[in-house]
């Protein structure tokens, strides 16, 4: 079982890896040109996405124990 601090300080960490994650998404977008040539549009862009659902998911979930 766990207890409402493990959650949280969890949570908080969870949160701040997220925003981190999220704040360097548009240093990424002007790297993306030069990946798709070396790698494929489709795999790059998958791998996008990929990114940034993980980082909203953690910001997300990060608040949401916060908040309960």
């Amino acid at each position: 079982m766990t207890s409402r601090t493990s959650t949280a300080s969890v949570g908080t960490l969870a949160a701040l890896i997220g925003t981190a994650m999220v704040i360097a998404i548009p240093s990424a977008i002007a790297l993306l040109p030069s990946w798709a040539s070396e790698y494929g549009p489709t795999l790059v862009g998958l791998a996008f996405l990929e990114y940034v659902a993980i980082a909203t998911g953690l910001v997300w979930w990060g608040i949401h124990q916060l908040r309960s």
